[in-house]
């Protein structure tokens, strides 16, 4: 690991020791091509703009100046995103469908107590199970363009999430869970059972279901994205000595999340040190009942070099062995192939049972042309 990639995990980390810290031009400038690579520049920004509060540096001064307006403009992006998401959300409020946005700007305020601190790719808005038809059927018929071919009955019974873009462009992605149902074992219904309504505040996760939620973020993108590993060091600092950890570990064992969070817990060890997650010992001790392969840990070891969003065929692979269950496992890699008969009919929007083998050929033969992927 070279200099700006340490310096950078020491700056994003909570609470940073700034003493004794000197940086020269040529570290900045790795510091901002580092951070930019890894969809950190912003929370870099504003820690370093922290650090000169009231103090002369003019190497920092001068940087934090020539960045300013690379700054500005991730802000207003968030902002005008904001305004996208408000668009949303009043939409779908005025025809009864309960609706909050998640990660983004949202767990940006949650977790970091900023609204700027991290640029989200698109707008992320959860909806109940139950609505998933009837907000595409308004979306699409307010303007809203949804990105996929497949029958959206397809995608409910099978993904967690149908994408649309808003008249003006914005991506919007429509979620009734946080990952794949059939990998985990957490429902539409216990998600909002820990939506937190209070006046006057926008409505947001519970402080354990936003663990969750990054947890299952982290899967989502195989484990590669530092950014994700970063909100989830944040919320596990922010929350973990306010949950119950030992209760909280069992509930990781029943939705299937205890390989992907010793992994997440393996890679914040790595990056940052055993310090990281010492007031997490009731947690790693309850979660060390299901042991993780050393293969698994060392396949997804953080990779500083790596752009973010930057995944493979053999990550979709190991991150299925990265499930809990054997049987869940097992029958991920059958369903790339073989899904159940109401999937299959629901995909095609062809419920005739005799034509259900030639249908059946026809998605092996579409699997086969694009990878397996989900």
């Amino acid at each position: 690991m070279n200099r700006a990639q340490r310096l950078l995990l020491d700056i994003v980390r909570p609470s940073p020791d700034f003493s004794g810290l000197s940086l020269d031009p040529e570290d900045l400038d790795a510091l901002r091509a580092c951070a930019l690579k890894h969809r950190l520049f912003m929370l870099l920004y504003s820690r370093l703009e922290k650090k000169h509060a009231n103090k002369s540096d003019d190497i920092l001064a001068s940087f934090l100046k020539a960045n300013e307006t690379l700054y500005l403009t991730g802000a207003a992006r968030s902002a005008v995103q904001e305004a996208a998401e408000a668009g949303v959300k009043t939409l779908l409020g005025e025809h009864g469908i309960e609706c909050l946005v998640i990660k983004g700007n949202a767990i940006s305020r949650q977790i970091y107590e900023a609204g700027y601190f991290r640029v989200s790719s698109d707008i992320d808005i959860l909806i109940r199970e139950e609505d998933i038809f009837r907000a595409d059927d308004l979306l699409r018929s307010s303007g809203y363009l949804r990105e996929e071919q497949s029958a959206l009955a397809f995608r409910a019974r099978r993904l967690h999430h149908a994408v649309y873009f808003d008249p003006a462009g914005h991506a919007v992605e429509c979620h009734w869970n946080f990952g794949i149902p059939g990998f985990f074992d957490l429902s539409s219904a216990e998600i909002w059972q820990e939506v937190i309504f209070e006046d006057g505040v926008p409505a947001r996760l519970s402080q354990e279901m936003t663990i969750i939620l990054l947890l299952m973020h982290h899967y989502m993108h195989f484990f590669r994205d530092l950014w994700v590993l970063v909100d989830i060091l944040h919320a596990l600092s922010r929350y973990g000595e306010s949950i119950d950890q030992e209760v909280f570990g069992r509930r990781l064992l029943k939705i299937g999340l205890v390989r992907t969070s010793i992994i997440a817990l393996d890679q914040i060890t790595d990056l940052w040190g055993e310090a990281a997650i010492g007031d997490l010992n009731q947690l790693t001790q309850s979660l060390k009942i299901r042991a993780v392969p050393r293969y698994l840990l060392y396949y997804f070891r953080i990779n500083m070099e790596q752009e973010a969003f930057t995944q493979s065929r053999m990550d979709r692979f190991f991150a299925r062995l990265a499930l809990d269950r054997l049987s869940v496992m097992a029958g991920s890699f059958m369903k790339i192939f073989l899904p159940g008969p109401k999937v299959i009919m629901a995909y095609y929007g062809d419920n005739r049972h005799w034509i259900l083998p030639y249908n059946y050929c026809r998605f092996i033969l579409w699997r086969l042309r694009d990878g397996g992927r989900d």
